[in-house]
């Protein structure tokens, strides 16, 4: 009898199993946190990283390169599992031993691929493959992740993450100062994901009149400036820039950070 899973690539399943394995095991959490979504947003954020490294700081890094490699950070997981960085980090000797065995996990992984196909999927599943300036963007995108986990938990009054708040404060303090693409990103993105869909919701509507204001004061002006030509005044509309209404939101406290804990790898 021929049984219809017995051919073909495990690899798609592998990652769908991601869903299944938890994050922060060994921590109380009000909410639940597994790899697969853990994986996403690390994507989204290193993507916006990498936007905002090129429109702003003169980098030159293919956006959606980053993205898709943050996508695969944690391929080797679907096979090892998640392990605490309390424990990854122990001692040097035992993070070296650990990062070979997350090596031969990701050479699994990539040998469940067609054949075909793994010549693509090996510059993004090999870790060691990757360019360092990629790989730290993902690694930055990673430690805001966790920040925005950690910094969650807290809302809801778990003390749990209290010291993962304060170690990745202290890491993300260090990237900030290094790369102005961060310090950006935790002034304009991070502090507004603990607002509530209400106060999101407000937040919206306040910039959607803001935008629909400017707008009609930009055809005002333009309308004004039509009338005048016309009747023979030469009229030559200054170039400006509209102010955008929308406050600057204060980054993140960084100078609580006290303790070298890195929180999630």
């Amino acid at each position: 009898m021929h049984l219809p899973w017995s051919k073909g690539s495990t690899f798609l399943a592998w990652i769908v199993r991601m869903s299944f394995i938890k994050r922060w095991a060994l921590m109380h959490c009000m909410r639940e946190e597994n790899v697969s979504e853990h994986s996403h947003q690390t994507a989204v954020i290193a993507h916006m990283l990498a936007l905002i490294k090129n429109k702003l700081y003169g980098g030159q890094i293919d956006p959606g390169q980053v993205a898709v490699l943050a996508l695969y950070h944690e391929v080797s997981e679907a096979k090892l599992q998640d392990l605490n960085s309390k424990t990854k980090y122990l001692n040097p000797e035992f993070t070296k031993q650990y990062k070979l065995i997350e090596h031969k996990a990701e050479e699994e992984c990539l040998a469940t691929l067609p054949i075909e196909l793994k010549e693509d999927f090996a510059p993004l599943i090999i870790q060691s493959n990757i360019a360092p300036e990629l790989k730290t963007l993902v690694k930055v995108a990673d430690t805001i992740a966790a920040y925005i986990k950690a910094r969650d938990e807290l809302r809801f009054h778990n003390p749990e993450f209290i010291h993962v708040k304060d170690g990745l404060e202290t890491v993300l303090e260090q990237y900030a100062a290094a790369m102005p693409e961060v310090q950006y990103f935790l002034n304009n993105f991070v502090p507004l994901c603990w607002a509530t869909v209400d106060q999101l919701s407000g937040i919206d509507a306040a910039l959607n009149q803001t935008a629909t204001s400017t707008e009609a004061s930009t055809a005002t002006t333009a309308t004004a400036s039509t009338t005048a030509a016309t009747a023979g005044t030469a009229t030559i509309p200054s170039a400006t820039n509209p102010t955008s209404t929308l406050s600057t939101t204060p980054a993140p406290n960084l100078s609580e950070a006290t303790a070298p804990h890195k929180g999630k790898s």
